[in-house]
């Protein structure tokens, strides 16, 4: 009857990469009202289809029916749509040697969490240089607006990756309103709140606030926290 044991529960099968079962719980604890147990299904429910996929290609690697083309779509998926980067490096790392970007990248996380940072921006630089990969676009635009607040070359490197990922879209409308261009901001925070992004609504209902549109900061801050953002919530509360 704790309600938040079901939040613990549902973590635990998110890392054993049983999505699934974690969603059977979280949405136990979302009815039982723990929140965390809300925000975490809510955003599971959103990338429920990539789940999926994990699990079924987990399956096979435990089997060890796994072939070399469904290791790195594992591995990849790990990447992009997980937190997991140890265990994607641990999956990847045998195509190390074929310059595979999202290998290299995961391989850059590990190194950044020892804090070898030069060596991770090094990775970051060469996946980059050959590929436009989204994931070290963002990393190098990062640091470049976090150390130089080198705006301008850092949008010119999230262009060059031609992505519409959630992370770039919304860094993208980041970068654009610290350029104080609002239209551009608004255009690409909404385009990732469109992929129900809970960050980018947060930088939009901020935006709309800084512009007076408190109608429109209401309603994206309300969207955001019906997906379970906390902060949300609180901003939300504070307009009402």
């Amino acid at each position: 009857g704790f309600s938040k044991a079901y939040y613990v529960m549902g973590d635990i099968y998110e890392n054993k990469l049983e999505f699934s079962k974690a969603q059977e719980y979280f949405k136990k604890g979302k009815e039982a009202g723990d929140f965390l147990s809300l925000r975490s299904y809510e955003a599971g429910k959103n990338m429920m289809s990539y789940y999926e996929k994990i699990e079924a290609l987990n399956k096979k690697m435990t089997a060890g029916n796994i072939s070399k083309d469904e290791k790195k779509e594992l591995g990849t998926l790990l990447v992009e749509r997980t937190q997991y980067a140890g265990k994607a490096y641990d999956i990847l790392k045998d195509f190390l040697s074929e310059n595979y970007s999202p290998a290299l990248y995961a391989k850059a996380k590990l190194l950044e969490n020892d804090d070898k940072e030069e060596e991770a921006v090094q990775i970051y630089n060469q996946i980059f240089s050959q590929n436009k990969y989204y994931l070290a676009a963002f990393e190098l635009a990062s640091r470049l607006v976090k150390g130089e607040k080198n705006y301008d070359l850092a949008l010119k490197i999230l262009e060059d990756t031609n992505s519409d990922e959630v992370l770039i879209l919304g860094y993208k409308g980041f970068i654009y309103e610290n350029l104080k261009d609002f239209a551009k901001a608004e255009e690409f925070y909404q385009k990732a709140a469109n992929k129900n992004d809970i960050d980018a609504m947060n930088y939009l209902g901020r935006l709309y606030e800084t512009q007076k549109e408190i109608k429109k900061a209401k309603n994206i801050y309300n969207k955001a926290y019906l997906l379970g953002s906390i902060s949300a919530g609180y901003k939300l509360a504070y307009i009402l």
